[in-house]
């Protein structure tokens, strides 16, 4: 490959250990011969310094909170003309939607490899050897992991490369099986190198579950339609043993389901058992920015990017477990909802009353409690309308007196919200965990692969677990919790592909799932990002600067629920240009052009065979 892409520079990298341990914290007694020298091979002779060299592999890798919306149906800005050309299906180019490959990281952890082969017992035992081998193993397969699931095969280095022969820079793309293979043989021996679970200050590191839980997240990817296309079932059973392994051994390290679900974001550190690959921000070293979450109203800034569109909320089912979703039996009949004065009572009951326990600690609902102390005191906030789409009156401007509330939707997401927050907290001391991989996802895993092999008994028996703790109610049947209408493998399917929309909202799993399962035709069929809005009827007093509106007044009280009802807005953006219609030739994203010319020499055999190449990202 490329040398500016791809070299080694031990310089740099001295650079950027002393840089990081300073940001990390670490504070080592350097004695060097030289201090006004930087001396790369001095990095090898000091634990801490080592250590510091795998915080910044840490601080490169991992991921966390991601804010903006429009890329699946599960939110939007806005903006109403934010629809991305891909989305809308035009302007599908290599220079609009190709992946650049950046070899950065994947350099910095060959080279700790190679080095901490030669570091003497004095200096590290063998058992933290092992210990920081095992990470960096894990790292390796996250990062070529990253390209694989875009893009297929990518070139493949796991040695340092000698910078002074050009020609052994030109790597060539591996194909996708051999990749796969060097990833899950970095996982499995990271597995075997790691520690259990790890404890005191260093908790939080990668351990064996989080090796094995990954590993089950992959395994499940290359069974899914995207990789597998001719279903082969002996993918489904790798997958469904890689899970399995993950949940026995995480169950035997003491992970275990989060008892409340609406603490699982804000429970930091052994106290949340839920959490097996995470990020712990805090307020002032590590901390994230909400105003993009956030209405206007409280916040300031680039608000309103994340506003969950009715898919969304949709995707969760009512407290009895039966779906809420259009187009099922017991789900959404917008006809009704416009036409039918009592079925429409009937479902705005539902949805503010009783709805599964997950619903509201994952979504704010209109007329509610809002965890902004910007609001002011005994208030809820009322993300209401009155008049009529697409001119409605915005209740929130007259609440909080500002003039900048958009009128695309009063449902927004809460997890990564921290509670307490005000105008001014809310654009820089955000402190809620992200969690990359919690507990739930093997249990979701395992049972999307038992479904696929043909036992859905016990998919239904993982997923009650599941519902179990989010608090529904159990109610009759084999399996209870609203199950046992699911009696076959294509109905559990699909119960699977909105259990998953509801138990990992506002995570960033919806889109890789859609592109997995190869499904944007449930985009192309939704065509519209759609909304809910809660509007006043029109018996009622119009609000505005004058009216005595009560702001004390809660949603889920029926005397004031009767002054309200639903609207079912197809198309918020009010723009038809704004119709998703993805491609279905498109699954995997083309090697970016300026890498496909630079790096590859424009070689046909090198992009994607979707994108006028020949490299078949399926072999």
């Amino acid at each position: 490959m490329n040398n500016k892409l791809l070299k080694s520079a031990a310089i740099g990298f001295c650079l950027a250990i002393l840089m990081g341990s300073s940001f990390w914290g670490c504070k080592p007694s350097l004695d060097f011969p030289n201090t006004t020298a930087i001396n790369p091979d001095a990095v090898w002779t000091s634990e801490a310094m080592i250590q510091a060299y795998l915080a910044d592999i840490y601080a490169n890798s991992m991921s966390g909170w991601n804010f903006y919306a429009d890329n699946s149906d599960e939110a939007m800005t806005q903006n109403p003309t934010a629809m991305s050309s891909y989305d809308q299906g035009v302007n599908i180019t290599v220079s609009g939607v190709g992946i650049s490959l950046n070899y950065t990281n994947i350099d910095k952890i060959n080279f700790m490899l190679a080095q901490l082969d030669n570091v003497p017992a004095t200096v590290l035992s063998q058992q933290n050897k092992d210990f920081l081998r095992g990470q960096c193993l894990f790292w390796r397969a996250w990062a070529y992991w990253g390209y694989v699931k875009k893009l297929g095969g990518v070139p493949l280095i796991t040695k340092p490369q000698d910078v002074t022969n050009l020609p052994s820079l030109n790597v060539p793309r591996s194909p996708t099986s051999v990749c796969m293979d060097t990833i899950m043989s970095d996982l499995n021996t990271a597995a075997a190198l790691l520690p259990p679970k790890w404890s005191g200050k260093d908790y939080g590191r990668i351990d064996q579950s989080a090796a094995l839980a990954f590993k089950g997240r992959i395994a499940l990817w290359y069974a899914s339609p995207l990789f597998n296309r001719n279903n082969d079932k002996s993918r489904w059973q790798a997958a469904y043993d890689a899970n399995k392994a993950a949940l026995d051994k995480a169950t035997a390290s003491g992970y275990k389901l989060m008892a409340s679900f609406d603490k699982i974001w804000q429970t930091a550190g052994s106290a949340n058992t839920e959490a097996i690959i995470f990020n712990n921000y805090f307020y002032p070293d590590h901390a994230y920015t909400m105003n993009t979450l956030m209405p206007w109203c409280v916040t300031q800034g680039d608000a309103c990017r994340s506003m969950q569109l009715a898919w969304q909320v949709l995707a969760f089912p009512r407290l009895d477990g039966s779906s809420m979703a259009i187009g099922t039996p017991t789900g959404l009949d917008t006809t009704k909802l416009k036409t039918d004065p009592a079925y429409n009572a009937a479902f705005f009951t539902d949805l503010v009353k009783n709805m599964d326990p997950r619903f509201y600690a994952s979504i704010f609902v209109p007329g509610t409690a809002y965890p902004s102390i910007q609001v002011p005191g005994g208030q809820n906030l009322w993300m209401a309308y009155g008049g009529s789409f697409p001119n409605y009156n915005d209740l929130g401007k007259y609440q909080m007196g500002s003039a900048n509330v958009g009128i695309y939707g009063g449902f927004y997401p809460l997890k990564a919200v921290t509670p307490g927050t005000n105008q001014i907290t809310s654009q820089q001391q955000g402190g809620n965990i992200w969690i990359e991989l919690r507990f739930s996802e093997i249990i979701m895993n395992l049972a999307e692969c038992a479904n696929e092999l043909g036992n859905y008994t016990e998919a239904l028996s993982l997923i009650a677990q599941i519902r179990q703790r989010a608090g529904i109610a159990k109610g009759a049947g084999t399996y209870g919790y609203g199950l046992d209408v699911y009696n076959n493998q294509s109905a559990v399917r699909e119960l699977i592909i909105r259990e998953r929309m509801a138990e990992f909202a506002q995570e960033g799993k919806r889109w890789g799932d859609l592109r997995r399962w190869m499904r944007f035709d449930i985009l192309n069929k939704e065509k519209y990002m759609s909304q809910l809005f809660f509007v006043q009827n029109a018996d009622q007093p119009e609000v505005n600067a004058q009216t005595d509106f009560d702001w004390t007044q809660n949603i889920q009280t029926d005397a004031v629920r009767k002054k309200f009802h639903i609207e079912f807005v197809a198309n918020v953006t009010n723009n038809a240009i704004n119709t998703y219609n993805l491609s279905l030739n498109h699954w995997f994203y083309p090697i970016a052009l300026n890498d496909f010319q630079k790096t590859f020499n424009s070689d046909p055999s090198m992009q994607n065979n979707e994108w006028n190449g020949t490299f078949d990202p399926l072999k």
